[in-house]
């Protein structure tokens, strides 16, 4: 098992305001909801698009109000779709070495660019970069825009570390004890710290309509359905992710019915949605947001993280979080339009 430091950080609050007063969150919430609910409002007459594309892929005909017409769907889209992706896939990793590093100064040389290259093949198979392409390409050639969300992944458990325990002693010498000699404890520490890659469904992505991409628009809003009891595990311990978890509970409401995309994409296929079986209460909707906003009052807007639940309570809002200070998600158009 791979051993990462535990090194001791200190504990950042999950929300970072100038002010600490209820009614400047409420302020905050106030404000990117209003966002939300434009972006949303430009972007809706495009569902019933996507909705007719998606029927054409799986080859589903619309109802007929003449029983003895003929039902028959030839699934042409399908055909071009399953067509064009391997092509793209071959075009891409066709190569035995479909990428290359490259130093921008001479500090490096070629046996360092070769371990760069080794260890950046080896966080692309951990994330099955391949296999996820497949999905982001087969979006992108169905609806003409495809996004993925990069982070870093951090992942924390429970594991019996084994170590040597002192040696034992009789009349000056020391006993070889061998595998007497181990002491084995229960400790949460982290085994896994690196990249990852997320495709996200084009119904959860809600993009600054006055803008060519992402990093040239206000933010991008990204929106999800969590259960109530990921959010309070995630609320607890030394790094809360969350916070407000309780006030959520009280005052928070509901998620909003889903009547979006994925809803029409289900009825399709003559499927109904996942049950929560299993899973104590509804879903929460979280509502997260990169983008620029002033959190520390200086006047000056600066890269953050905002999550709001349930279109009510901010559960988090934080400076960005990664060092380059960039969104971390991409986006891609078959057909740019100017």
């Amino acid at each position: 098992m791979p051993e990462f430091p535990n090194e001791e950080l200190p504990p950042v609050s999950p929300i970072q305001l100038a002010s600490t007063e209820e009614d400047a969150q409420k302020a905050l919430v106030t404000r990117h909801i209003d966002r939300f609910s434009a972006w949303s409002a430009w972007r809706k007459p495009m569902e019933g698009l996507w909705a007719e594309i998606y029927r054409l892929y799986v080859g589903v005909g619309k109802g007929t109000k003449v029983p003895t017409r003929a039902k028959v769907m030839i699934p042409i889209i399908f055909q071009v779709i399953e067509t064009a992706v391997p092509k793209l896939m071959s075009i891409i990793f066709g190569m035995a070495e479909w990428f290359h590093v490259s130093a921008e100064s001479k500090s490096l040389n070629d046996p360092q660019l070769s371990g760069v290259r080794r260890l950046l093949f080896k966080q692309l198979t951990m994330i099955r970069f391949f296999n996820k392409f497949v999905s982001f390409a087969k979006q992108l050639c169905l609806y003409g825009t495809s996004y993925m969300q990069i982070y870093w992944k951090v992942k924390r458990e429970w594991v019996w570390v084994r170590r040597q325990a002192d040696p034992l002693t009789v009349g000056g010498a020391e006993l070889n004890l061998g595998s007497l000699g181990v002491e084995k404890t229960l400790e949460y520490k982290v085994v896994e710290r690196r990249p990852e890659i997320e495709i996200l469904p084009i119904e959860n992505v809600f993009p600054d309509p006055d803008a060519a991409d992402v990093d040239q628009a206000k933010g991008v809003l990204r929106g999800v359905l969590h259960y109530p009891e990921d959010l309070k595990a995630q609320s607890k311990g030394k790094y809360p992710v969350y916070t407000n978890i309780e006030q959520l509970e009280q005052d928070g409401g509901e998620a909003p019915a889903k009547q979006d995309f994925s809803t029409q994409r289900s009825s399709i296929r003559g499927i109904s949605p996942a049950s929560d079986a299993g899973k104590v209460g509804k879903q929460v909707e979280l509502l997260t947001y990169w983008g620029q906003e002033d959190l520390d009052g200086d006047g000056i807007p600066e890269e953050v993280q905002i999550v709001i639940a349930n279109r009510t309570v901010l559960i988090k809002a934080i400076r960005n979080p990664f060092e380059h200070q960039r969104r971390p998600i991409i986006t891609c158009h078959m057909f740019p339009v100017p």
